[in-house]
């Protein structure tokens, strides 16, 4: 159980590290002038590097949630769950909701504010959120079903998994079209139903945890040729089309698939040693990913940064250093306030 701890530590603090990574980097990635610069290709390097970040986060809730021993009431992992998620949820809804429309907070209305929050996210880093409240949801029903289940089993419904989003995304590149839970049709369900599509990752988190399941040279490679193709791929499409294609990026593509499989594994049979600061991240992660984005769109403006004079080679390391650390300084501050700790839990 120490050596489990020890690499979910270091899994979260490289995971929130890559979240912040890819959002430096998106005003450089999805800037239509730049496609195929030099400066766009180093962003697009680092973006690309790092696109397992969010499923590793649903991973180990899965490894952690579908794992625990503990035999809960409903009520119980209900009333836990509501206070590390939804209350942080709507707390934070409120917050990015004025601070997108603090130039015109004459607008702001309960009626705008709960319509803006039920079709979700208020401001795009709190889709997460949405998401994972999903998968909290149905974890004792599917906790129930998949202890059941044979290694064998699981390992089939993760093949399913696997292979049903991947003609999934294929369909929806081919067609040209948006995601499904970003369709006006499924507009007040979308953020909740991307939950489900999350599953095969918090099942996947569960599997690896569970069974013995070794690091390889072939997984390495695997992950390694799955970084490459999400470089090139993102290159090819967007440079093509001279409009940025996040086909290769998407988080439930077969090559962000094998690629958090590689780096989850790495992780968890790799020999580590505790050590303070990953330990402190890790511990903070989830205040860093809701406060970062506000912290980041400060600094850019208190810099006065321009995506186009930049190097990001060397902006983007140093500004997603300087943001990571902003925010780790303000949830160590937040969780020392009694009761005000509970948004930032």
């Amino acid at each position: 159980m120490k050596q489990k701890i020890i690499y979910f530590d270091y899994l979260r603090t490289f995971a929130i590290l890559g979240v912040v990574i890819i959002h430096v980097s998106a005003g450089v990635v999805g800037d239509y002038a730049s496609y195929a610069t030099n400066d766009w290709l180093i962003s697009t390097f680092y973006n690309s590097l790092f696109r397992w970040c969010v499923p590793i986060f649903v991973m180990i809730s899965g490894a952690l949630l579908l794992n625990d021993l503990k035999t809960d009431t409903l009520f119980t992992f209900y009333k836990k769950r509501a206070l590390k998620v939804i209350i942080p949820l709507v707390f934070w809804g409120i917050v990015y909701y004025i601070y997108i429309n603090r130039f015109q907070l004459e607008t702001v209305t309960f009626k705008t504010f709960y319509v803006s929050f039920l079709k979700g996210p208020v401001y795009y880093p709190l889709w997460f959120l949405y998401m994972i409240i999903f998968l909290y949801f149905i974890t004792p029903f599917i906790k129930r079903f998949i202890n059941k289940l044979t290694n064998r089993q699981i390992k089939w419904f993760l093949i399913l998994w696997f292979s049903i989003i991947s003609i999934y995304n294929t369909i929806f590149l081919i067609l040209n079209k948006v995601n499904f839970y970003t369709t006006e049709i499924s507009m007040y369900i979308g953020q909740f139903a991307a939950g489900f599509l999350f599953l095969g990752y918090y099942i996947l988190g569960y599997y690896l945890t569970k069974f013995d399941i070794k690091s390889s040279k072939v997984f390495n490679i695997i992950g390694l040729i799955s970084i490459a193709i999400t470089f090139f791929g993102t290159y090819i499409i967007s440079a093509s089309n001279n409009l940025f294609g996040s086909y290769f990026m998407n988080y439930l593509n077969f090559n962000t698939v094998l690629v958090s499989i590689m780096i989850f594994l790495y992780f968890k049979n790799a020999t580590l040693k505790s050590n303070t600061i990953l330990k402190l991240i890790s511990t903070y992660s989830f205040g860093i990913y809701l406060i970062h984005v506000i912290i980041m769109e400060y600094i850019f403006r208190i810099f006065k940064v321009d995506f186009h004079n930049m190097q990001p080679l060397i902006f983007i390391p140093i500004f997603t250093l300087l943001v990571l650390i902003l925010s780790l300084l303000f949830s160590l501050l937040v969780s020392k306030i009694p009761i005000v700790k509970r948004i930032m839990p």
